[in-house]
């Protein structure tokens, strides 16, 4: 087995000359020379091919119709063409200065020989944080109501009132076993059903409703 190794060199060890590290060293050397010349020479055959007709006829083209355009003399003036001012183009595209009045208010303006068309007023565009406090507002108060109408249909279901209706007896002769701590029991003017007030302690509704 040789001590150095060539990564350019493809034969075997029968096959290769060389025997010492020297020469391999050389012969990797010359490798690399020969590399080098030969990507000079494509370099050398890429620059000298012939160059594209076709760019370089729009080049001179362009060139021919920005020197015509230039030179081009003006039928009324005699001279080259000039550029269209500001003033020319529009009668209200002079700038017109626009001064503001503290004590009349009103907005004079100067400059510009066409008439005066004051512009539309933007669009009011809320700010992001106020459309977020608005929406946060409105489903809260929706909410509110939400738990409101749950609070009253529970009073209606359960027959919970705040106060006796009116012509409403109060039952009086109950059993013991029958009576609630906390709770009244009436039986109104006019219906079979029955209402019960809490007074100190809010006892489950459904066992007022079953012993009433």
């Amino acid at each position: 087995m040789r001590p150095f190794v060539d990564p350019e060199c493809r034969r075997t060890d029968e096959e290769c000359p060389c025997a010492d590290d020297t020469a391999h060293r050389d012969s990797w050397k010359e490798t690399g020379r020969s590399r080098l010349a030969a990507d000079a020479e494509a370099d050398a055959d890429e620059i000298a091919a012939p160059v594209d007709d076709t760019l370089l006829q729009r080049a001179d083209q362009t060139d021919k119709a920005l020197s015509d355009h230039e030179d081009r003399p003006d039928t009324l003036e005699g001279s080259r063409r000039p550029l269209p001012s500001l003033a020319t183009l529009a009668p209200c595209a002079a700038p017109a200065v626009t001064v503001w009045s503290a004590t009349t208010s009103r907005r004079a303006v100067r400059g510009g020989s066409g008439p005066f068309t004051p512009a539309p007023a933007p669009a009011q565009i809320p700010h992001p944080h106020h459309t977020r406090a608005v929406r946060l507002l409105r489903r809260l108060e929706q909410l509110v109501q939400l738990v409101r109408g749950l609070a009253s249909r529970m009073d209606h279901e359960c027959g919970v009132v705040r106060a006796p209706p009116p012509g409403a007896q109060e039952v009086t002769d109950m059993p013991k076993s029958a009576q609630i701590s906390g709770c009244r029991c009436f039986f109104p003017a006019g219906g079979p059903s029955v209402h019960f007030q809490p007074i100190t302690v809010h006892r489950p509704l459904q066992t007022a409703s079953s012993v009433c």
